[in-house]
């Protein structure tokens, strides 16, 4: 039988001290509990019934309150393939005293705070019990978030657009308004305790500071990666469009020279010699044939001319910026993957003040492409050189603190990363392709 260790936020009993009492972990279909302070104490059966759906929210249960005087736990989940979301009864549990249920088909991720009020979903709708009762928050809600210090909640309300959700934030104890905080729109990072939120409204990025103030800071954002929202630096890319003839691509080296050629008149190459009988003959000279051939070699230039002016070429592009103190920089304008990335949150810059957004990232620098037109013969000639420089070696590079840098990767592939906050440095674990 397989047996699950689930390494989650609150999966220890806390004491005084902090000191972690007890463990749970899963087995089969059941969770169970071992004591941290009595390794002869046999572990304890909590429930049977976690239901299958119970591989999908390890993180989801169990947890245990901060004073360790009770233990949540799930039973009866189901995976619901609609909505992509685990459905669940949730339970708590007083010491020894019989399970309560708190609810029954709760939807997704709860949330316990160290006051032990539970946040969830229920039917679209968003809850706060206090193990007694319940209070709704709002509908059609499809995620929630809580600050820092859990006296705040920030939630995405589903109203029907196409691009994102209407945000709300409002404090836990419904003492104060709610705030809408903008609509249409998607949550891209926000701080610990909320007074900063990076928003992304169809595809222009907005600053909110203390759930009021906006500020737009980037347009035609395609992706964001990397945000430090205490220093206001972040990257992002941008999808550029742009199209161009295969005629763009060549310098016609002959154009002056068939300028000069023209449809050669037969009768200027004509001429009477005698015949037979006195009489005379029209002979045309070979000096017309030459010219014809000419004329016909340059007509069919000029169709090759108008081919490769009404042959489009996608040369489409993505540029990389990154933005600190309100300003942006372009990183690469034909950036090709981003290998590795790392969001800063308050933890990390308790580690190191100067510690930032970095970037591993590949990009190709296209060579600039110009064919002489007396050098081919068709419009594949062109669009061929063209397509092989845009899509020519990825070459890796990393960026921090404005500054870029190449990075050896040939013959090696990164799988896995780890950054050193203390020292300022990145640490990548990688392995040679060759060798296998």
């Amino acid at each position: 039988a397989a047996v699950g260790f689930l390494v989650i936020p609150k999966i220890f009993g806390g004491s005084s001290g902090d000191v972690p009492k007890e463990l749970f972990y899963l087995k089969d279909d059941a969770l169970y509990g071992v004591s941290l302070k009595n390794s002869k104490q046999e572990p304890v059966e909590y429930t049977d019934e976690l239901g299958s759906g119970a591989s999908r929210v390890l993180a989801l249960t169990p947890q245990i309150s901060k004073n360790g005087k009770y233990r949540f736990f799930i039973e009866d989940a189901e995976y619901d393939s609609n909505t992509g979301d685990v459905v669940y009864d949730l339970y708590y549990q007083k010491g020894k005293d019989d399970p309560e249920r708190i609810e029954s088909s709760v939807e997704g991720a709860y949330r316990l705070t160290d006051d032990n009020h539970v946040i969830y979903r229920k039917n679209g709708s968003l809850y706060i019990s206090d193990l007694k009762d319940e209070e709704k928050i709002d509908s059609d809600v499809v995620d929630f978030y809580i600050d820092e210090d859990e006296k705040n909640i920030l939630w995405c309300v589903n109203a029907g657009d196409e691009f994102g959700y209407d945000l709300y934030y409002r404090d836990l104890a419904m003492k104060k308004d709610e705030v809408k905080i903008e609509s249409d729109a998607r949550i891209e990072a926000r701080n610990g305790d909320m007074s900063k939120i990076l928003l992304n409204k169809d595809g222009s990025l907005y600053l909110v500071k203390n759930q009021e103030e906006s500020e737009k800071v980037a347009s035609d954002v395609a992706s964001v990666y990397s945000v430090d929202l205490e220093k206001e630096t972040f990257f992002y890319s941008t999808f550029v469009e742009s199209t161009a003839s295969a005629m763009d691509y060549v310098e016609d080296d002959l154009a002056a020279s068939d300028a000069q050629i023209t449809e050669p008149n037969r009768a200027d190459y004509e001429r009477q010699e005698p015949s037979y009988f006195g009489m005379t003959r029209t002979v045309v000279d070979d000096a017309y044939y030459d010219a014809m051939d000419a004329y016909e070699e340059k007509e069919n230039r000029d169709w090759l001319r108008e081919s490769l002016a009404t042959q489009e070429i996608d040369n489409s592009y993505t540029e990389l910026y990154y933005v600190a103190e309100g300003q942006e920089t372009l990183v690469t304008d034909h950036l090709m993957d981003v290998i590795s990335s790392a969001t800063v949150n308050s933890s990390t810059r308790e580690k190191n003040k100067d510690f930032g957004s970095y970037l591993l990232y590949t990009k190709v620098n296209p060579e600039n492409v110009s064919v002489k037109f007396s050098q081919i013969e068709s419009v594949g000639d062109v669009t061929s050189k063209v397509y092989e420089s845009m899509s020519g070696e990825a070459e890796t590079y990393v960026y921090a603190g404005g500054q870029e840098a190449a990075v050896d990767m040939d013959d090696i592939s990164m799988i896995d990363r780890g950054i050193d906050v203390k020292n300022n440095r990145l640490y990548l674990l990688m392995v040679d392709t060759e060798k296998g």
